[in-house]
């Protein structure tokens, strides 16, 4: 590590004596040392859809950013923190955790323009340069201090992604974040969502805890970025409101979401009816639709301002060629195929279900967070402790060498060479000590973050689940949704039934898990405990203290072992429970695409399943065919993704009258399936949502 600071400090001074941009040089070097130390101490995801995900969203992130001397690069660290954080160099990662917390691509976007407006800033070389002064950069270039500079260079970039932003900053960011979502034709509403979850669940939720603790309170970032989005033509200078919902309305049309399109290219022609780009948006979103006479019409007022426009000219002759009764969309109605007493009883049972988790999970949710939060306390403890360095000599005052006579004869001015010897052997021993129970503690600090993350993302799943089926029952019960033949009904039944009993199995234990996870933080809290009070002894830099420090490492040691054996037992119970979770929220997707399959046209749900599961159209289509509906298809598009498997090998091997579920996905479910999942459905849902107040205003 050494060798490679030395180097990367001289690409510096070559840049300073050939005259080239100082800072840019300075923020390579800082990235370039902490990129080293990060990806040193975390390791990276190999979900390919996951990290697929990211990239695609980031890539749109990076056309539009303005600090082209600077590329942007994503990766995703395989770890349950919600966090993402940006280094001087463009580097921008993002925790599985955030990605497992986002409903939307839109989400995710703002969070990844968020630490795109941190690069654009320059806000970690701002904050470098109030850490460590002008001076340093200049000690850079003496000779004489190069050694001593490069190791504070190297201590304070390992740790810059720690350093907190100022609040203007921060604000700084957000503005940027909205600005370059915008520009990538994302919504800005995916950063009024965020923050809104950020303010509802603010010291609640454990995984958010190291994220929101380094950023300004999310109320106030929820109304600023409310007020940025009802007054959308203030984004963006160059951009007015018009022009801003075209670029958003395009977004949409893409991941073929055409009625939030038409909402925005809607929004749009109401402040300027003869802007041809949401003319001719709206043109094409009708027609995906299926309302065809509206489509042409509007075609025809495009070509009435530009004759020559080849795009509205294709689209008339589609229309032309295209047989009515083979595009138009007529959604089925809904017939009553559910008997009262059978939706009674998935009713009651729900009913249930919501009643016990409205008792259990805000208990869950606030151990996760108390346990978290001593976490983060222990570790701060930790990371508080010198460096421990034993042998004889004096200590520089800074604590980071520790000097100790072992033997009992202090009177000599001259320890002997037996003394020597002894001492040696004892510090050896000492000192193997030190670092076994540091290790240990350390090991069973990431234990217990490990389980707790776990802990809550089962919670997640599980309220994530009860949400969709409570909609599905709401939208039965006032008849909006019901299934298709009376065997479907009876399918969806039983299937509401079964996810319910697999929760109900969950919440009914939590109290228990509850328990292990306070005993666990207790046992982590004793080890750290005893290793700091070594680390009091020993610094005294006495020899009367060493056996006393000895015996606190043993109990550190003891007690941390103690406890990653216990956060390993406890992680295999969790795991075992949280893939039955999963798996009965694969379910519960699976039948909520499948409704929301019956309102759309085929051709827009082809769009819709490749786009968000990131697949070829011609293999979704295939895979269409060989599946009994569009939600059986996502769930096999993702898994196969994931897995790197052909899809349509896989739908061939499965039985879907049978157990096929439990087939394809025996154990945990791949993290990328179920954000792709979650994305997808909450998009879909959307498009029959009513718009919100903010979503289409100026």
């Amino acid at each position: 590590m050494r060798r490679f600071v030395g180097i990367v400090a001289l690409v510096v001074v070559v840049g300073l004596l050939t005259g080239c941009d100082l800072e840019r040089e300075v923020e390579k070097v800082l990235g370039a040392i902490s990129q080293a130390f990060l990806e040193m101490s975390y390791s990276t995801s190999d979900d390919p859809l996951l990290v697929e995900l990211t990239e695609s969203v980031g890539r749109r992130v990076a056309e539009v950013s303005p600090r082209r001397d600077m590329p942007l690069k994503f990766r995703v660290f395989n770890t349950g923190e919600a966090n993402a954080f940006a280094l001087p160099n463009g580097r921008i990662y993002v925790f599985r955790g955030m990605l497992e917390m986002t409903d939307t691509e839109d989400e995710l976007a703002a969070v990844l323009a968020h630490e795109a407006g941190h690069v654009a800033g320059r806000h970690s070389l701002k904050q470098f340069r109030l850490s460590l002064g002008i001076g340093l950069l200049a000690d850079l270039l003496n000779l004489d201090k190069r050694s001593e500079t490069l190791q504070t260079v190297a201590s304070i970039a390992s740790t810059l992604y720690q350093l907190g932003y100022s609040r203007q900053q921060e604000r700084d960011a957000d503005t940027y974040g909205l600005r370059l979502a915008l520009l990538a034709n994302y919504d800005p509403n995916g950063s009024v969502a965020l923050f809104r979850k950020f303010a509802q669940e603010e010291g609640k939720r454990a995984r958010w805890l190291i994220y929101l603790s380094t950023h300004p309170p999310s109320d106030e970032r929820w109304r600023r970025a409310k007020e940025a989005v009802t007054h959308l033509g203030s984004i963006e200078r160059d951009l007015p409101a018009f022009a801003a919902h075209t670029r958003i309305a395009d977004g949409y049309a893409k991941r073929g979401l055409y009625r939030q399109a038409m909402r925005h290219y809607e929004a749009a022609l109401s402040e300027q009816p003869n802007y041809v780009p949401a003319l001719l948006g709206l043109a094409q979103a009708k027609e995906a639709w299926g309302e065809r006479d509206e489509a042409r019409r509007l075609y025809e007022r495009v070509l009435e301002r530009e004759p020559n426009n080849a795009p509205a000219k294709e689209g008339l002759e589609r229309l032309r060629l295209t047989p009515s009764t083979s595009s138009s969309f007529v959604p089925r109605p809904s017939l009553p195929t559910l008997r009262p007493d059978l939706l009674a009883q998935v009713r009651d049972e729900w009913e249930r279900i919501q009643r016990l988790a409205a008792q259990r999970q805000p208990a869950a949710f606030q151990v996760a967070s108390e346990t978290m939060g001593l976490g983060r306390t222990l570790w701060e403890r930790l990371s508080a402790l010198p460096p421990m360095t034993f042998g004889y000599g004096k200590t520089n005052g800074s604590g980071a060498r520790l000097t100790i006579r072992f033997n009992s004869r202090t009177e000599r001015q001259e320890p002997s060479p037996f003394d020597h010897w002894q001492d040696e052997r004892r510090w050896q021993a000492l000192m193997q000590r030190w670092d076994d129970s540091y290790d240990a503690c350390v090991e069973a600090m990431l234990a217990l973050h490990a389980a707790t993350a776990e802990w809550e993302g089962m919670q997640d799943d599980a309220r994530q689940a009860m949400t969709m089926w409570v909609k599905m029952l709401q939208g039965a019960t006032k008849g909006e949704w019901q299934p298709a033949n009376l065997q479907q009904a009876q399918s969806w039944a039983d299937e509401a039934l079964r996810v319910a009993a697999t929760l109900h199995r969950l919440l009914v234990t939590a109290e228990q898990d509850e328990d292990n996870l306070q005993n666990l933080s207790r046992q982590v809290q004793r080890a750290v405990t005893a290793l700091t009070s070594a680390a009091s002894l020993l610094q005294r830099g006495r020899s009367s203290f060493d056996w006393a420090a000895e015996l606190r490492l043993i109990d550190a040691q003891t007690f941390a072992k103690s406890a990653l054996a216990d956060a390993k037992a406890l992680m295999k119970r969790f795991a075992d429970k949280r893939a039955e979770v999963e798996r009965a929220l694969l379910t519960t997707y699976r039948t909520r695409l499948s409704a929301l399959e019956e309102k759309t046209p085929k051709p827009v749900v082809t769009q819709l399943l490749a786009y968000h599961l990131r697949t070829p159209t011609e293999t979704v289509t295939t895979v269409q065919q060989a599946t009994p509906d569009a939600g059986a298809a996502a769930l096999l598009l993702a898994v196969a993704k994931v897995q790197r498997k052909d899809a349509l090998v896989l739908a061939q091997g499965l039985n879907f009258k049978g157990e096929w579920l439990q087939q394809l996905v025996p154990q945990r479910v791949p993290v990328g399936a179920k954000v792709a999942l979650r994305w997808l459905t909450t998009a879909w849902e959307r498009e029959f949502e009513p718009p919100k107040d903010d979503e289409t205003k100026k």
